[in-house]
């Protein structure tokens, strides 16, 4: 007899994950294989062990798609719950991949990759296990992130020891030494630390100590989703996997939803008034031809093919020079602007004076949006090809993988304004009325999208209608300036994807909110 599986159980299965430290040179790795059940709060633990942290510091999961888990009362920003999201559902293949962050301060970067998904053997699942890695890792608390550990080790390869100091006080006396770093150089010669040195299963015992907390409830969800988790109330969780506010506030859903409800984009919709079009767009193919006539998006996408099996970078992660230009050329990167760069020779000859890819104005747009697309991918001096990148040739795949960029761009600009991300960002009233006022740029695609072919958006009008409900006096006229600021960010993105167009480029004043805050309304 077969006993029935229910729906929320899941055949046990183990994650084998290759943790990369970023940044270290020669790389620092671990290979753990793991339940696939667990959560992402149980693989924190895993993931100090592994590397020899301490616990001391806050810490954040980011997934590719933009969603961000954490313990939610640590971080003043919405997460999800780590507890509550299964490894197997916010990774639920191989090549999936996630970022773990730990220590804000000094950034420690974790780039965990899925290398595979197996079904757990007999005995396998009870703990974590390291089956393979690459070099030790010393005590690296508060050093200063990546570039304070390599400074240490270097004076560490060098011979330097540092110089104890002999401290005496009410009849004791004990020795101390000039900061940290050389408090912890002089423990690396007291044990006889080995920098290339590393035991997996040395590693493996320590995991056996540590106990392992299962997901319960969870389902895996379409790869490259989001997965795992309840958004807070207040919040919703959009098609890019990360949380925003409810605009106007936390809003009728909020207050009228059950706990356990899920908010769509749709449903944030409805309740700030607003309807989607019902908009008939061409075919795919039709598409498709449109996509491929977005200069710096399919610069992106030749960057990617161009870099391929591995492209040599520089120490500061960039191109060398010569491969640079080379990439200019043979990916046509100049077309992004081809009446400044259209001309061979006098682009040959402009940039033969650069002397560093970080400033090649051609490379510089596509190299962004190419990381970011995930159509080039960085490990150790080398980029290659990423595992988002299109075949140029699929219609599907290009269409699918541009769509994918125009949500990420969009979140971006979807809730934030942009003057609230530097000098205004302190502001806490600021910003809750800034949060009174819908995503723009949702707004603004939806608005446009709807209109009749050949009809344009006004948008005077359009940023007039978006502060209905606010009362004329100075808090209106300053969300006026916030919104004409978050304009020239939202129609610029928009226009470089080809999503939108602007007929007339009248430069509306930028900097409008702060010009008003530091003059004053009567100013």
């Amino acid at each position: 007899m077969t006993a029935r599986r229910s729906p929320g159980e899941r055949t046990a299965s183990v994650h084998q994950l290759k943790v990369d430290l970023v940044g270290m040179k020669p790389p620092v790795w671990r290979r753990l294989v793991v339940p696939s059940d667990i959560t992402l709060g149980s693989l924190h633990d895993v993931v100090q062990v592994a590397f020899g942290w301490e616990g001391m510091h806050l810490h954040v999961f980011e997934g590719r798609s933009g969603g961000r888990y954490a313990p939610p009362e640590d971080l003043d920003i919405p997460v999800f719950d780590e507890e509550e999201a299964a490894l197997a559902d916010v990774l639920p293949g191989t090549g999936d991949r996630m970022d773990y962050t730990y220590d804000f301060g000094d950034g420690w970067l974790h780039r965990i990759r899925v290398e595979a998904v197996c079904p757990a053997r007999e005995g396998e699942g009870e703990h974590a296990v390291c089956t393979g890695g690459r070099r030790a890792m010393p005590p690296a608390e508060d050093l200063g992130g990546v570039w304070g550990l390599a400074g240490l080790l270097e004076r560490y390869a060098d011979g330097e020891r540092p110089s104890p100091m002999l401290v005496r006080h009410g009849g004791e006396e004990w020795v101390e030494y000039d900061g940290l770093h050389d408090e912890v150089l002089a423990g690396l010669y007291a044990e006889g630390f080995d920098p290339a040195a590393f035991d997996p299963a040395e590693l493996t015992g320590e995991l056996a100590q540590v106990p392992l907390r299962r997901a319960v409830g969870t389902q895996r969800k379409k790869r490259g989703g989001p997965g795992g988790g309840q958004a807070p109330r207040g919040m919703y969780q959009c098609e890019c996997g990360a949380l925003h506010p409810l605009p106007g506030g936390a809003g009728p859903l909020a207050e009228d939803d059950g706990p356990d409800d899920e908010v769509s984009l749709s449903d944030v919709l409805d309740a700030v008034g607003l309807r989607l079009p019902a908009v008939r767009l061409p075919g795919e193919v039709e598409l498709a031809r449109s996509v491929r006539e977005v200069p710096a998006f399919m610069a992106a996408v030749r960057l990617g093919h161009w870099c391929g099996d591995g492209r040599e970078l520089t120490p500061k992660e960039v191109l060398r020079p010569k491969l640079a230009r080379q990439a200019v050329e043979e990916a046509e990167l100049w077309r992004v602007d081809p009446d400044e760069w259209g001309d061979a020779g006098e682009r040959a000859a402009r940039l033969a004076k650069v002397r560093s890819a970080a400033d090649m104005e051609p490379l510089a747009l596509p190299w962004d949006w190419a990381l970011n697309c995930g159509f080039v991918e960085v490990e150790g001096n080398r980029a290659y090809a990423g595992d988002e990148l299109p075949d140029q040739d699929d219609d599907a795949a290009l269409l699918a993988a541009w769509q994918e960029a125009v949500v990420g761009a969009a979140v971006e600009l979807s809730l934030s304004f942009p003057a609230l991300d530097e000098l205004l960002g302190g502001l806490q009233p600021l910003r809750e009325l800034a949060e009174e006022a819908p995503p723009l740029v949702f707004l603004m695609l939806i608005t446009a999208y709807g209109l009749p072919d050949g009809e344009w958006l006004d948008v005077a009008g359009f940023l007039t209608d978006g502060m209905e409900g606010l009362s004329e006096g100075p808090a209106r006229r300053l969300v006026s300036a916030l919104l004409v600021d978050q304009y020239h960010d939202t129609a610029r993105t928009l226009e470089l994807f080809g999503a939108a167009e602007r007929e007339g480029h009248e430069p509306l004043v930028e900097g409008a909110a702060l010009t008003l805050l530091l003059d004053g309304p009567d100013g």
